[in-house]
Parts: structure tokens; sequence; C-alpha cells
């Protein structure tokens, strides 16, 4: 997986997985234009990170990476039909996030400033047979410094689970599309 050379040492991860009843191709085709915000679990709980901050409707015209720009999120890597991998660098543990949004790919994956913590994030996909995809999803965080590490990992003990509920409500609504 490109995640483990790009992010081969970190701090915290999770991961999480599904089966889908779909080819590689239909899987990775849905990921690329699902919209997030459907997901009313998705939306709430958005909400309650952004302490209710507007964000803008996505456009449906736009692809997966392009909305996730918006919000400082970058794609670093990506195999077509097998694996995406998005990244981001903030102070994730303040209200704000501390999102540094003008970071590009190169910068996000170089990125080693001490008092943040850099987020890799992907969807693998692999084919158990030509008509199933079974989708993962690994967040991994790696901290500099000992300040960010020890605020990352009270905000992690907070938000992990949350996360953790995002990320499987983002795999349902990928396999809930691609079976379509």
């Amino acid at each position: 997986m490109q995640i483990d050379a790009l992010m081969p040492r970190y701090d915290v991860a999770a991961r999480y997985e599904t089966l889908i009843k779909a080819s590689p191709a239909r899987t990775f085709a849905v990921l690329q234009h699902v919209d997030f915000s459907q997901s009313g679990v998705i939306r709430f709980l958005m909400g309650v990170r952004t302490l209710g901050r507007r964000s803008r409707k996505p456009d449906p015209k736009q692809s997966l990476t392009e909305r996730m720009r918006q919000a400082g999120f970058m794609e670093v890597a990506r195999v077509e039909n097998q694996e995406l991998v998005i990244g981001v660098v903030g102070r994730f543990w303040r209200p704000d996030s501390g999102v540094l949004r003008s970071l590009s790919a190169g910068e996000i994956l170089a990125f080693q400033t001490e008092g943040y913590a850099k987020a890799l994030w992907n969807f693998h996909l692999s084919s158990p047979s030509p008509d199933q995809t079974k989708l993962s999803t690994e967040t991994r965080i790696q901290t500099f410094g000992s300040g960010a590490r020890r605020k990352f990992r009270l905000y992690w003990s907070v938000v992990g689970p949350f996360s953790g509920w995002i990320r499987k409500e983002m795999l349902r609504l990928i396999r809930v599309q691609a079976e379509q």
C-alpha cells in the first residue's frame, strides 16, 4: 500500500473495512464522487467538530479530492482502482483544528514541524473476486514534539471513537452506492 511507504512510522492508527458486491473499478469510480454529506451521522458529527461553523454545500460536479482540498486535505498518492491517499497537517486538538490549508502534497509529505501533527488517510481496494471489492480505510497520525504528542493523545482519546464512526459511515455510503 502507498500509505505504508508514505508514513511507515506513526503515533496513532485506526483501520476499518467492508466487503462490497461490485468490482474495484466501479467502487473506485463511486469513491471519486461520493458525497459524504448525504449521511446524517457524518453531517452531525462534523457539525459538532466544526462547532457549527457553516461550510459550503458540496458541488456534486466536483470530485471528492477537489471538495476535500477546500478543507485543507490534499491528495498525496493515487493508484487507479487500488488506493487513494489523502494528507493534512494541523493542530487537530484546537477548536479550529489548526489545519494548514495552503500546503501542497509534497509539503504535506515532507512536513515535520514541532507542535503539529500530520495525518494520512487512505482508501485501499483489493479484489477477493472479480465482482467483489474489499474496501478499507486507514488513518495514520504522526505528531512532532512531546507537546503535540501529549495534546493529540488527549484529543484522540475523546475524538477517536467518533472519527471511527465517521469512517465506518463513509465505507457504508460507498458500499451502498457501488452496489446500486
